[in-house]
C-alpha cells in the first residue's frame, strides 16, 4: 500500500513552482525577442541602402545587388573582401511581384505531406 508522506506533497510543490517559473522565463524571451526583432526590423526599414539580392557562388562567396539612393549596384563579397563590378540599369533588372502566398504554416505542411505521399 501506498503512503503519501509530506515529502511527496512538498515534491509535487517544487515540481510546480519550476514549471512556472520556466513558463515565466519562456514568455520574457518570446517578448525580449520580438521586442528586439521589431526594433532591428524598424532601424533597417529607414535606410538607403537595401539588398536587392544576393546569390551564393562559392563557399563565403557572394554577389549582390545593392540599392543605394534611386542607382543600384553590383559587388561581389568575400570572407574579407568587398569588389565593385560595376552600376547596373534599373531596366535591366526583374523585380518579383511581392503578393503574399497566403499561406499558413498548417498549409505548408500539408502541402509537404502531399509531396512526400507522391514520393
Amino acid at each position: 500500500m501506498f503512503l503519501i508522506t509530506a515529502t511527496a506533497g512538498s515534491t509535487i510543490a517544487q515540481f510546480f513552482t519550476v514549471l512556472l517559473i520556466f513558463i515565466f522565463v519562456i514568455a520574457i524571451t518570446l517578448y525580449t525577442t520580438k521586442w528586439v526583432g521589431g526594433y532591428a526590423k524598424e532601424k533597417n526599414i529607414s535606410g538607403n541602402i537595401t539588398v536587392i539580392e544576393s546569390k551564393r557562388i562559392a563557399p563565403n562567396k557572394y554577389v549582390e545587388i545593392v540599392r543605394i539612393g534611386e542607382q543600384y549596384f553590383a559587388i561581389a563579397l568575400g570572407k574579407n573582401e568587398v569588389t565593385f563590378l560595376g552600376e547596373v540599369p534599373c531596366e535591366s533588372l526583374v523585380f518579383p511581384e511581392e503578393t503574399g502566398t497566403g499561406m499558413t504554416f498548417k498549409d505548408f505542411l500539408n502541402k509537404a505531406k502531399e509531396v512526400k505521399k507522391d514520393n
